[in-house]
């Protein structure tokens, strides 16, 4: 009993970070605009961000090398902010901006698939930051520029049916398969709240020296460090011709992605660890195919059952697609280009940036382009 109090204490600690948006290391633009249910489908260059044991569907060689991802603020939605902006009235301006999430990230996530061994390499910078509190207005500042390394492998019961991204052909056959991935991320973050009217920021900078912008960047809470991180994955995959039923689980961070012996005292946010289950559903015609998708995750985080749901659909032709989600309480729809080397995606969908269900939504749009995107089949 005291083993179990002790757990649910470790639990509650790991996910406090949870009052805001739920952080993952990387997300899918596809997964994105699919409610973000990937977990039994991760059949595209992010597989090792969501299950490793997808790799077994892999068949051949495949390589993306140039693949930046970019998802920001859909100011659109919001236009009646901006209307005649105020240009120098402080008081008018937070007025206007309190309660605005503006959100940045740009990624880079470089890989290789080799049958059923995969690797990545990762640059992702995000920024979001608010105004809250209208008696005593508040700026919030979460800023994590992470890069590193994951590497994995998926060892399968039998070989599956091959694999070719999104138009693969679906043979009779099915596979049960274990994965699994090593990380090693380098983390710079900044993760701090400052009042705008109080004194604090001004003597978080006045105690750095401001001849060096690294004294600066620590008296504001700035740090960095680097830890590595263990994933493990499950999927099960059930095909008869032209129809394929798949079940997979993914623990990720176990124990926890740890940025242990922080650097100058500064505390750099570790990432919990995430419990992940979803199933799927794919159907190839001649020329048109449909998926759907169903997740839950993360199953541990202590937030409402609501915000852990997850759907997608998938109607797709040989060089186009559409998609559709709902990701744990906001909608998600995007469309995607496969034009042999070069990929383009676009889509919109929302995200919950509070504590609750339906809280307080960041609605934002995600563009994705893959360059010299190339496979060969086994």
């Amino acid at each position: 009993m005291k083993m179990v109090y002790r757990f649910f204490i470790f639990l509650l600690m790991c996910y406090s970070a949870f009052a805001r948006e739920i952080y993952y290391l990387q997300r899918s633009p596809i997964a994105l605009m699919m409610g973000d249910a990937f977990t039994s489908l991760a059949d595209d260059e992010y597989t090792l961000f969501y299950n490793p044991a997808a790799l077994a569907r892999n068949s051949g060689v495949s390589l993306s090398i140039i693949n930046p991802d970019i998802t920001v603020t859909n100011a659109l939605t919001e236009l009646d902010r901006f209307k005649d902006f105020p240009k120098s009235d402080a008081a008018a301006i937070s007025d206007r901006l309190l309660g605005f999430p503006v959100h940045l990230h740009i990624g880079l996530t470089p890989g290789l698939k080799m049958d059923q061994i995969g690797l990545n390499y990762f640059v992702n910078n995000s920024t979001n930051i608010m105004l809250r509190n209208a008696i005593h207005p508040s700026l919030d500042i979460d800023y994590r520029y992470d890069r590193g390394i994951i590497a994995g492998f998926a060892i399968s019961q039998k070989n599956p049916g091959k694999t070719k991204g999104y138009s693969r052909k679906l043979s009779g056959a099915s596979n049960h398969s274990l994965g699994f991935a090593v990380k090693r991320v380098s983390r710079d973050s900044l993760d701090q709240s400052y009042d705008l009217f109080g004194t604090k920021l001004l003597n978080l900078i006045a105690s750095g020296d401001t001849s060096d912008i690294d004294g600066v960047k620590k008296s504001l809470g700035y740090g960095s460090n680097s830890a590595w991180g263990v994933d493990v994955g499950w999927l099960s995959t059930f095909a008869s011709t032209g129809k394929e039923f798949n079940f997979g689980a993914s623990l990720q961070n176990i124990g926890g992605l740890r940025f242990a012996g922080q650097k100058d005292e500064v505390l750099v946010p570790d990432d919990p660890m995430n419990l992940n289950l979803g199933t799927s559903y794919r159907q190839e015609f001649s020329f048109f195919h449909y998926v759907v998708s169903a997740d839950m995750h993360p199953i541990l985080a202590p937030i409402s059952t609501y915000r852990k749901l997850h759907f997608g659909m998938e109607f797709g032709l040989p060089f186009i697609s559409a998609l559709w989600g709902w990701n744990g309480g906001y909608g998600s729809y995007g469309i995607m280009l496969n034009l042999w080397v070069m990929k383009l995606y676009a889509g919109l969908y929302g995200i919950e940036i509070g504590s609750g269900f339906q809280e307080q939504v960041n609605k934002r749009a995600v563009i994705y382009l893959s360059i010299f995107n190339v496979s060969f089949d086994g």
